[in-house]
């Protein structure tokens, strides 16, 4: 259980560091950012990560494993509808 608590907090660590990157719009976090946003783009982007982190390290914090399923889901429905939008928007460029 330890090693899950420490995983779990290092994880909300390094979104949070991105989170801030976005926010604040350094260099290490918009590069990874497949196109040029505005301000407000990155800082929605940030937000979202400030969400995750902190209910990961609320998590590695207080060893309530049983919150982990909420925030497994909330990843999920981030990364399945971010991968529906680059799929369309593949196929799409690729047919034009």
């Amino acid at each position: 259980m330890k090693l899950l608590r420490n995983l779990t907090l290092v994880g909300g660590m390094v979104t949070l560091l991105f989170a801030f990157g976005f926010i604040f719009r350094l260099s290490f976090a918009t590069s990874i950012w497949p196109w040029e946003d505005g301000r407000y783009s990155y800082l929605f982007v940030g937000s979202i990560l400030a969400a995750v982190s902190a209910a990961a390290l609320w998590v590695g914090w207080t060893g309530e494993f049983g919150a982990l399923p909420a925030g497994a889901l909330n990843i999920f429905v981030i990364a399945l509808t971010t991968s529906i939008y680059f799929s369309n928007s593949h196929h799409r460029d690729a047919q034009a």
